[in-house]
């Protein structure tokens, strides 16, 4: 009996040993970067803002920045015509993004922004600010988003939330960021989870092997993505041996106990 349990163990050993080789051809990152076409196709990437995004939106007119203080200035806030609040002689204010797409600026009113770029948000907003002001005058417009939070999770080193300064950030540097993909963590199958513009929460799968994910539209991430990195197959396979053996190894214990007494009796 005592043999047969050595011989199920070298068995489940074994088992993991060949497990841990064939896991070892994961461990690179892209492996046919020879086949490589870069997609000229494929547009720069541009941070776009989204529902729930913190923005801040500074007027400037160089000539009189007394004419921008009425859709500058915060509408539950009481300001002196003396003393306006100026920020570097310009103004600032942070709006969130409701769930329509829209900030609500004074004056302006409602204006959506959701789904454009910085450049296209000013635009918009700039066009409706000209029904206040003089086209001949010059008037600067910059929005902003105030926060850029992405998640790593799952099987890397350091599992985090991290805000990006530079609003751009790609799937490696994010991994990087959180340690990399540890060994247990599959790289042909990263998970990238992303809140649409309409409110959905969409799942895509990157393969971090294939050289052609530079090319993915998921390649540089968006605000408040989440990247989940999902446990190898071996991960799975260690933990079911690991508590086979461990039960099988309690189990040789009691039977070399057993055969030790019985050896003393009959002896």
């Amino acid at each position: 009996m005592v043999s047969k349990i050595i011989k199920s163990l070298c068995i489940v050993q074994l088992a993991i040993l060949f497990a841990s080789c064939s896991n070892m051809q994961n461990v690179a990152y892209i492996k046919n970067y020879e086949s490589y076409q870069a997609d000229t196709t494929r547009a720069q990437y541009e941070m776009r803002f989204q529902p729930k995004d913190v923005v801040d939106v500074l007027f400037f007119q160089p000539e009189d920045q007394s004419v921008v203080l009425p859709m500058a200035l915060q509408a539950h806030a009481v300001i002196k015509a003396d003393n306006p609040t100026l920020v570097g002689g310009s103004q600032s204010l942070s709006y969130i993004i409701d769930n329509e797409g829209n900030i609500e600026i004074p004056l302006l009113g409602k204006v959506h922004i959701a789904g454009e770029t910085k450049k296209s948000a000013e635009a918009i907003i700039k066009e409706k600010a000209y029904k206040y002001i003089r086209r001949d005058r010059d008037l600067y417009v910059n929005v902003s988003l105030c926060e850029f939070p992405i998640t790593v999770d799952g099987e890397v080193a350091k599992p985090n939330v991290f805000n990006i300064p530079s609003q751009r950030v790609n799937i490696f540097e994010a991994l990087a960021m959180a340690g990399d993909i540890k060994i247990t963590g599959r790289k042909d199958n990263v998970m990238i989870l992303r809140l649409e513009v309409d409110g959905t929460r969409t799942v895509h799968r990157l393969d971090m092997t294939d050289v052609n994910v530079i090319n993915s539209p998921y390649y540089y991430l968006q605000q408040r993505d989440i990247v989940y990195v999902e446990p190898t197959d071996l991960q799975k396979q260690e933990k079911y041996f690991g508590n086979m053996t461990n039960v099988m190894i309690s189990g040789v214990s009691v039977a070399v106990s057993i055969g030790s007494l019985l050896f003393q009796i009959l002896n």
